[in-house]
């Protein structure tokens, strides 16, 4: 019922204002564009670039600076479309540009060198939707943008919700963000900003994982970024399946603006604007706070029971790009949270997060500060260095509930998890010409994990501590890649990436290569091939135990890197109008898992996917794993006011355990399908009502059944190892609807948005627990019908 009032609510409100509002409004509104052009490779900047908005009557148009920076002046509200040109290279259409009058959009627009331009050939400009920023890409990458985080229904504006609607990727609990990418667990996703690899950056979030149930990553801070699901460049490396790599954007170097946001990810202010306007230095910053820990500080019950998640999180970013031969930026985020997850105060139908009969108390916090300097030794050189220093923590207390009296408890668990590390990070990229680009770098991270874990003894009366670490260790990177250009349609990338762990002394090598072959600018094939490793969560390194004498040893300190081969080959298509086409197939297989002689059926490929990692001593390298696909995707840009997207994967996910029995994984649906769209109805000549929709269809994931009988004895979960990932839960389905209103005025914009998650109320399964209060199994439920609220305003 009270879903119902905040929907019944939110729409009675549009009844008011369109009516209104679409009334007197023969004013044309107009905003400027900025941006500017540079060269793909060195990031040089390209003066006496064409930037012209296409199709208007009567042609507007300017050109870059000597410094490649332009300003469409008075540009018409709504969405454009841009074409970039300069003489030697590849024109680009920047299709579906938003122009708002609360904000002046940011163009960066790097465009490709030709390599011969016979005479006579005409040069047709491309569409750059599929493009990544990181121009060594050549399978398996897609550029995804700020205004898609904030379009897609159900993204609830995070980018890891958005890019589960790409095709290969599937999320594994709706209260969560931790993605699943073509069967592989959460653990091999790698996250980096602005160039560099970055600790988990969620709320609520476990040391060495990768996911949590709020994002601490404000999307109105974000540029355009990249995301890579399998074989990706030689620069990147320690990831198995995935990448994220994000960048901020600047701030506004010519005005200052500020933004107001109130939804899911907290109450938010933000501002930014120029430090030196000649210099064209500016500064971004923002802080979120969480709403439902000011509304019930406000009085106001937020509907969450004891269960409130209190957080909040600032980012900011300051860019002198006016130093002599190069540019500086400074850049940080950093969030605090906890929740109280009380069984004693909930009732049966409530998510128990897998700590029922408990009460448990979580927190942490985590913060990422780095400086990076961009110095362009030449037209054709630049070198980059990043130095960043960051770190994370968890905090759990945990308190057992008496055996059927939930009124009665007792001190079971104190944890205490933190991983410090601090990075160096150099790269330089030389472009000798058109055709052949080299790139070469260094990381160096330093670590330090301190971890205590005591349970409570009742003959002592006290907590005994039965994990201590207290570990320093590094691990050091190195790579080199390059692009060769057989012909403007033909390239070909190749690299190689190595590793050394300096705990064990372990070292890799990564083979990469790609080749991309385009006849013409709408069809394009690739393959692409990548041997990548991934060390294991610092836990199980450090986890001591004692052996036959006694003594405390580090049983999984010689454990060596999880190997994994990825094959990949792909057709891209955009021969219809206004719409693409993708097809990739690919073959991974991975080796040196680490499993158990102790407990059958266990493997590090199933984990990752909650607040902690299981920990298991005396691990050996002998399981291994395979995934392998089909997947689709269809995609039709916005234009004419709407979009749509849907995508099919189709796959298998398996593993052998340590004795070669081979089951599916943890994360093996098998198949998933999402459809997506959404149109806007212009309401006068300003504002608009957006509609977006987006279903999922997923395949059931398989898990181990609970032994009844042992879990009944010990009054503890037990499972029935032997049948490890053998049953498989029930199709997963869920619909989300997300209805818009933008208002638009001379000096600021405003956004009313509701989103509704699982509009059917589906009850998905999420796992089965045992009920240590009632002494039975019962089944934990995915998030049902879930309404959110947003409201932004820009001026």
């Amino acid at each position: 019922m009270k879903y119902a009032l905040i929907s019944i609510w939110f729409l009675a409100g549009l009844c008011v204002l369109i009516p209104r509002l679409s009334m007197a409004q023969d004013d044309i509104y107009r905003q400027n564009v900025k941006g500017q052009v540079m060269d793909q490779v060195s990031h040089m900047p390209l003066p006496g670039a064409t930037i012209v908005v296409m199709d208007s009557d009567p042609l507007k148009g300017t050109t870059a600076d000597k410094q490649g920076y332009f300003v469409l002046e008075a540009v018409k509200t709504g969405r454009v479309s841009l074409e970039v040109s300069h003489v030697g290279y590849k024109p680009v259409v920047l299709s579906g540009v938003l122009v708002e009058t609360g904000k002046e959009p940011y163009l960066t627009v790097k465009l490709e060198e030709i390599y011969v331009e016979a005479a006579g050939v005409e040069i047709k400009a491309s569409h750059d939707k599929h493009r990544t920023a990181n121009n060594l890409a050549t399978v398996s990458a897609r550029s995804f943008s700020v205004e898609e985080t904030n379009r897609f229904a159900g993204t609830l504006g995070d980018p890891s919700r958005m890019v589960a609607t790409y095709a290969g990727v599937a999320t594994v609990d709706d209260s969560r963000n931790d993605i699943i990418i073509r069967g592989n667990s959460p653990l091999g996703v790698s996250w980096r900003l602005e160039g560099v690899d970055i600790p988990n950056p969620n709320h609520f979030a476990g040391v060495g994982t990768t996911g949590g149930p709020v994002s601490m990553l404000n999307n109105n801070l974000l540029d355009n970024s990249d995301f890579f699901t399998s074989a990706f460049p030689a620069e990147y490396g320690n990831a198995l399946s995935g990448v994220f790599d994000l960048r901020m954007r600047s701030g506004n170097k010519d005005r200052h603006e500020f933004t107001g946001q109130v939804g899911f990810n907290g109450v938010e202010l933000g501002a930014e604007g120029p430090l030196n306007r000649e210099k064209r230095s500016s500064f971004l910053v923002s802080y979120r706070y969480s709403v439902l820990q000011l509304a019930a500080h406000l009085g106001i019950d937020p509907g969450a029971g004891q269960a409130i998640p209190q957080y909040q999180d600032a980012a900011f970013k300051v860019d002198f790009p006016g130093l002599k031969r190069g540019r500086t930026t400074l850049f940080g985020i950093g969030g605090i949270s906890n929740i109280q997850l009380y069984d004693s105060k909930k009732d049966d139908s409530g998510f128990s997060y897998g700590l029922q009969g408990t009460d448990t108390d979580y927190g942490s916090k985590t913060g990422v500060l780095g400086v990076k300097n961009v110095l362009f030794i030449d037209r054709n050189t630049r070198m980059t260095n990043i130095i960043s220093l960051s770190g994370q923590q968890n905090i759990m207390h945990i308190d057992s509930l008496k055996t059927g009296d939930k009124d009665e408890k007792y001190p079971f668990l104190r944890s205490n998890a933190e991983e410090m590390r601090g990075t160096f990070q150099s790269e330089m990229t030389k472009k000798f010409d058109s055709r052949n680009t080299v790139s070469l770098g260094f990381t160096y991270k330093w670590f330090s994990i301190n971890q205590v874990d005591s349970v409570w003894r009742h003959g002592n009366q006290s907590f005994e501590s039965y994990l201590k670490i207290g570990d320093r260790t590094s691990l050091s990177q190195m790579w080199v890649q390059a692009q060769h250009k057989l012909t403007n349609e033909l390239v070909i990338n190749a690299g190689l990436h190595s590793m050394v762990f300096l705990l064990n002394n372990e070292s890799v090598l990564e083979p990469r290569a790609g080749v991309e072959y385009e006849p013409s600018p709408h069809h394009r094939f690739s393959l692409g091939y990548g041997t990548h490793n991934m060390i294991q969560p610092f836990q199980v390194y450090f986890l001591r135990t004692r052996d036959a004498s006694g003594k405390q040893v580090m049983s999984n300190k010689d454990l060596k890197m999880t190997r994994s081969g990825q094959l990949v080959a792909a057709y891209n298509t955009t021969a219809f109008k206004h719409m693409r086409i993708m097809t990739e197939a690919y073959y991974q297989w991975l080796s040196n898992v680490p499993v158990s002689e102790k407990q059958p059926g266990f493997s590090m490929l199933n984990t990752g996917a909650f607040f902690n990692i299981p920990l298991y001593d005396s691990l050996v390298n002998k399981g291994t794993g395979r995934n392998y696909g089909v997947e689709i995707t269809l995609e039709r840009f916005f234009r004419d006011n709407y979009y749509w997207l849907t995508t099919v994967s189709l796959f298998q996910s398996v593993y052998e355990d340590m004795e070669g029995n081979q089951s599916n994984t943890a994360f093996n649906n098998e198949y998933v399908i999402n459809a997506l769209g959404g149109y806007q109805w212009d309401v006068g000549r300003h504002n608009a009502i957006t509609v977006d929709v987006r279903g999922v269809f997923a395949g059931g994931r398989y898990y181990t059944p609970i032994d009844k009988e042992a879990s009944e004895k010990h009054n503890q979960l037990r499972y029935q190892w032997d049948k490890a990932f053998s049953e498989k839960n029930d199709p997963y389905f869920r619909l989300d609807l997300k209805v818009g209103f933008k208002m638009q005025s001379e000096k600021f914009s405003q956004t009313w948005g509701l989103d509704l998650r699982n509009v059917t109320d589906q009850k998905n399964v999420f796992a089965r627990h045992w009920d240590p209060i009632n002494q039975t199994v019962k089944k934990d439920y995915q998030q049902g019908f879930f309404p959110m609220l947003l409201w932004r305003i820009q001026f």
